[in-house]
């Protein structure tokens, strides 16, 4: 088994956690990106219980995927071997699904045997009821 010290799981900010402008229309988002050379295997171990939303409006090249509470919209960054998750939640559980997916996430990757690393970002809250506004 490969040495996953450098792995770290989602830690949030309290400005992340505290940023809740659109009350229960706030999604919530983490973004991942997993890379080195079993990252594939990584990102499929994560996947494999999640159901596949083949109808989802996303862009081209990204692959939507949702559980419970949260979806995951996934997509291989162009010209590399990387790939990038965006965890997403969002209602009065948002923030607790998303931290959830986060962490089925960590433990995929500390799960992968081989080069596997994984990097965080929190992103901006969105409101989800914009489109219909």
């Amino acid at each position: 088994m490969p040495d996953h010290s450098l792995v770290t799981s989602f830690q949030p900010s309290t400005e992340w956690l505290e940023d809740w402008p659109y009350d229960l229309s706030t999604l919530v988002r983490v973004g991942a990106v997993v890379g080195g050379t079993a990252a594939e295997e990584a990102v499929s171990r994560f996947l494999k219980d999640l159901h596949r939303a083949p109808d989802a409006d996303v862009p081209e090249g990204v692959e939507a995927y949702f559980w419970g509470g949260y979806s995951v919209d996934v997509s291989r960054i162009p010209d590399d071997t990387d790939w990038m998750l965006i965890l997403a939640s969002a209602g009065e559980d948002g923030f607790s699904s998303a931290l959830g997916a986060a962490e089925s996430l960590y433990e995929a990757v500390r799960a992968t045997a081989g080069d596997v690393e994984l990097d965080w970002m929190e992103l901006p809250p969105v409101n989800v009821d914009a489109s219909e506004a």
